[in-house]
């Protein structure tokens, strides 16, 4: 028997099928209301690898150790790219609509995943930079 969602549950407003054929200010929308939760996954995982970089850094390499104005200076970059890029989401998506749109939102829903992996993959690039200048110096 399958399990029946509580009453409660039922108030909360669900959101469309990201598949529906949308216009192109819902589809730009669509977007743009994702880009904070884009945002804030990168933001978190940059975080944590900046701050483990920085005490590996500073506990096995010193000398390697970048400084925290270079850090901010690069993060903010990294940041203002990585937004540009999600730009680019939509506008894929606004192109491929030409064709088909059907298809292009299903395009669309699986660039911003596999986006959104990628981007977080790349966010530790700072992690995996410690991690190589720890094993340099230990060998």
């Amino acid at each position: 028997m399958p399990m029946r969602r509580p009453d409660w549950m039922n108030a909360i407003p669900r959101e469309p099928d990201p598949y529906l054929d949308l216009s192109t200010i819902q589809a730009v929308m669509w977007w743009e209301i994702r880009r904070p939760l884009f945002n804030f996954y990168l933001f978190m995982v940059g975080m944590s690898s900046v701050i483990i970089m920085k005490l590996l850094l500073d506990r096995f390499v010193p000398h390697a150790s970048p400084s925290t104005v270079g850090l901010i200076s690069a993060t903010f970059f990294y940041g203002v790219g990585a937004n540009v890029a999600y730009a680019f989401g939509w506008l894929a998506e606004l192109v491929w609509r030409r064709s088909n749109p059907v298809e292009a939102r299903h395009k669309a829903v699986d660039l911003y995943w596999r986006g959104l992996k990628i981007f977080c993959l790349l966010t530790t690039a700072p992690l995996w930079f410690a991690l190589f200048a720890c094993l340099r110096v230990a060998l």
